[in-house]
């Protein structure tokens, strides 16, 4: 969509990133909600509302950015705004592109979760790989041999 929300390059994370995971978190706190009056948990909804907002905002800000200044890249936002219906020929409204663009955006984080856990993970590895190398208690010999299981016994 023409925007990067990474934190690679940055000391804080995008003030969408902060938003969405906000909203996350909120939706699953309220899914588990004990079945108060909402007078209880009105700081946690205004919260939640102003995540939201937020979120569109965001979202508008870059389909405004990209129709003053269209391109001729194939991506998902020019595809909502340029295609049309083969059957009714109409368009996307801008509301629904906008709601669009934040689950696009939200699903695509989903996505690279699992790989973010492949630096930690890396890094473990090195970790451990040195503490066996330079550390007795740590070398090969030491680690405790594994005890057969039952699916072990019976071959």
């Amino acid at each position: 969509m023409g925007s990067r929300f990474n934190s690679f390059y940055h000391d804080s994370q995008h003030e969408f990133v902060e938003a969405m995971t906000a909203t996350l978190a909120e939706a699953f706190t309220r899914s588990r909600r004990p079945p108060l009056p909402s007078v209880f948990f009105s700081r946690q909804d205004q919260l939640f509302q102003e995540d939201i907002e937020k979120l569109e905002n965001i979202a508008k800000d870059l389909l405004r950015a990209r129709r003053e200044h269209p391109t001729d890249k194939r991506d998902l936002l020019n595809a909502m705004i340029n295609n049309k219906d083969p059957k009714t020929g109409e368009s996307l409204d801008e509301t629904t592109i906008i709601r669009n663009m934040i689950t696009f955006l939200i699903a695509g984080g989903l996505k690279w979760i699992p790989g973010t856990w492949s630096e930690p993970v890396l890094n473990f590895y090195k970790v451990t790989k040195r503490l066996r190398g330079s550390c007795p208690s740590y070398s090969t010999n030491s680690w405790p041999t594994p005890r057969p299981t039952r699916s072990s016994k019976r071959k």
